[in-house]
């Protein structure tokens, strides 16, 4: 008997509510998806054996969220070096202090940003693992960043579903998401230097 969704995600919450961490404390924040890590201090060296747990959380939880860490860019960058080499966005405008690190700033004229879902660089040949947001001014309301869980949308689609996109690959393309703020020119110039690229439509995770 195929498990209905219902009961596939209160299952995966069961499972992430029975896990124990030794090295900070966390708390699921979301059915599936996103956990609140607290007692440990992101502006300092981390040990390896907390950055080592803090990467099996993030796989287990997919998004983690810490409260009031006051990073400098370098200590942004180097956080980032612990889980793997910073990349640089070849869409965004280079800080050339710290190439790793991009200003973003959307005022309340920024439009056209809420509905445009993506996995970040989806479209590059090789995806980052993650990103790491540090929040510097945010809103009173609004002006939210969204995560959804596409392992628990996987993992409750329909079996005849599952088998269909089985093998898949999908077509990436940035261009759908900024094509709204270049001109035609910007956006063929782009696409020569940055074409699309094809991935699994779905992914082993980790």
């Amino acid at each position: 008997m195929e498990v209905g969704p219902l009961a596939a995600v209160a299952a995966e919450r069961e499972r992430l509510l029975g896990l124990r961490w030794e090295r900070f404390e966390l708390r699921p924040i979301g059915a599936t998806l996103g956990a609140e890590v607290s007692g440990i201090d992101l502006t300092t060296p981390l040990a390896q054996d907390v950055v080592d747990e803090l990467r099996r959380a993030l796989l287990e939880h997919e998004l983690l969220v810490f409260r009031d860490q006051p990073m400098t860019p370098a200590q942004h960058v180097a956080l980032t070096e612990r889980f793997g080499p910073a990349g640089i966005h070849p869409l965004m405008a280079p800080n050339p202090d710290f190439p790793g690190v991009e200003h973003v700033e959307r005022g309340l004229d920024a439009t056209g940003f809420e509905n445009a879902w993506h996995s970040d660089i989806s479209w590059h040949p090789t995806p980052s693992m993650g990103t790491i947001l540090h929040a510097l001014v945010v809103p009173p309301t609004g002006g939210d960043t969204l995560f959804a869980d596409a392992v628990a949308a996987y993992e409750t689609l329909p079996g005849d579903l599952r088998a269909r996109i089985e093998g898949r690959t999908a077509r990436h393309d940035f261009g759908r998401v900024v094509a709204h703020q270049k001109t035609p020119e910007e956006l063929t110039d782009l696409r020569r230097r940055h074409p699309a690229s094809h991935h699994p439509v779905v992914r082993t995770h980790p």
